[in-house]
């Protein structure tokens, strides 16, 4: 699917969950969900959405690769509830998403 096919399927997918009354709206939302993920590759504007845990089981940041105004490619940073930052700066952070799994060799 190209952008504008997988935009159309998401606004499709909004109007029948505006129609439906009953228990499929959290399928409407999965479905919804999964096509804007796709359509932006898993970025997540920060004005849309930060991150619900900033910490691990261990009280330890957890890091994020982030997109900021400033720089072309993305990198690693932190956000702690209420401020994004590198360990050394504060970040005007656009975009986030969560670290992928460490590669874990297949036996």
């Amino acid at each position: 699917m190209n952008k504008q096919e997988i935009q159309q399927a998401i606004n499709h997918l909004t109007m029948l969950r505006r129609l439906d009354s009953g228990e499929k709206k959290s399928i409407y939302d999965t479905a919804i969900s999964a096509l804007t993920q796709q359509l932006t590759n898993g970025w997540i504007p920060v004005d849309s959405k930060l991150p619900e845990e900033c910490r691990d089981k261990h009280g330890v940041l957890i890091p994020y690769l982030v997109c900021v105004s400033e720089t072309e490619r993305p990198f690693r940073a932190f956000y702690d509830g209420k401020k994004w930052g590198d360990g050394m700066f504060e970040l005007d952070v656009t975009a986030w998403q969560p670290l992928p799994e460490p590669y874990k060799e297949a036996l």
